[in-house]
């Protein structure tokens, strides 16, 4: 009996005593569910038939999906809830004979006939001798393994989690807010570099007033010229996912810094820095949020 995908991805972030879920396992031959690894995940595979189940218990799900897809309540955190589906091509079902795949995907079908169905993948990269896709459509989540052919082998299907959500939506937000980036106004952002904080903080340490040492600063201020670059590159595309990816890398970077050297900014350098942040954004025509909110992120200074 072939299997309809559509009854079986809509089953995802179900219990896995879902009567229909319980069914379908029972149809493939799964009499006995084995016992939950040290992760709290249970693998279920029918390797002939190229179906992989991952089942996690609802306590780990909870964390990354906020909450279970069905009506039935799982009876306590233990409980076991569908992750993730995976198809692969197998000699039985090279055809698609034992399941249809969603989008009328057909195994060994090459890359423009899935862009046609699915359109350009949000993520590709290069995976062992072959390729893996990415998509994120209507709160499902698809990586597609494509061998050294770029043909389809293997397709792996999960709920979107909450982290990509958001992700999702930020990305979102960033594209809207190009229009709002200032091209012309590079070369402020450029010059916003005469406002760096680090001229303070070195008077502080010629006068003994800091902790910090030269050394520290001048690696900051390496920092912050690359930050500036970034910024006013990004400026000139009008590319406000870049402003925010520069901000985020500028932020990382002062994280190490602070770490490696004992925790050294406190709350009038926190300040500072923030508000150097904020002037290199706002000349830039970046106001999706403020720099404090901005770095709140990653922030641990």
């Amino acid at each position: 009996m072939k299997k309809e995908e559509g009854k079986l991805i809509e089953l995802l972030g179900h219990p896995i005593r879902h009567v229909l879920l319980k069914e379908i396992l029972l149809g493939l031959g799964f009499q006995h569910i084995p016992p939950i690894d040290s992760f709290g995940w249970v693998f279920l595979d029918k390797k002939e038939q190229g179906l992989h189940f991952v089942f996690e218990t609802k306590e780990n799900y909870l964390e990354q999906y906020g909450q279970v897809e069905s009506e039935l309540e799982p009876e306590n955190l233990k409980e076991l809830i569908l992750k993730e589906i995976s198809f692969t091509s197998t000699e039985k079902n090279k055809d698609n004979s034992c399941f249809k795949l969603p989008y009328h995907l057909v195994f060994g079908e090459e890359m423009n006939d899935i862009k046609f169905k699915m359109g350009s993948p949000k993520d590709r990269n290069k995976f062992g001798g072959g390729y893996v896709w990415k998509y994120h459509i209507n709160g499902y989540s698809y990586k597609l393994f494509l061998d050294e052919n770029q043909q389809l082998q293997e397709l792996k299907v999960r709920l979107t989690d909450l982290s990509t959500h958001k992700m999702i939506q930020r990305n979102r937000k960033l594209r809207l807010h190009n229009k709002y980036i200032r091209a012309e106004n590079y070369h402020l952002v450029l010059n916003a570099i005469k406002n760096s904080p680090l001229k303070k903080w070195e008077r502080r340490v010629e006068k003994g007033k800091s902790d910090y040492s030269k050394d520290i600063l001048k690696n900051l201020h390496l920092y912050l010229i690359e930050f500036i670059e970034n910024c006013s590159d990004a400026t000139q595309q009008k590319k406000a996912n870049r402003i925010y990816s520069a901000v985020k890398k500028l932020v990382k970077s002062i994280n190490k810094i602070h770490k490696k050297n004992n925790y050294f900014i406190e709350g009038r350098e926190r300040v500072e820095l923030v508000s150097f942040i904020d002037q290199v954004l706002l000349a830039s025509g970046f106001h999706l949020v403020s720099a404090e909110e901005l770095t709140m992120e990653w922030r641990n200074w």
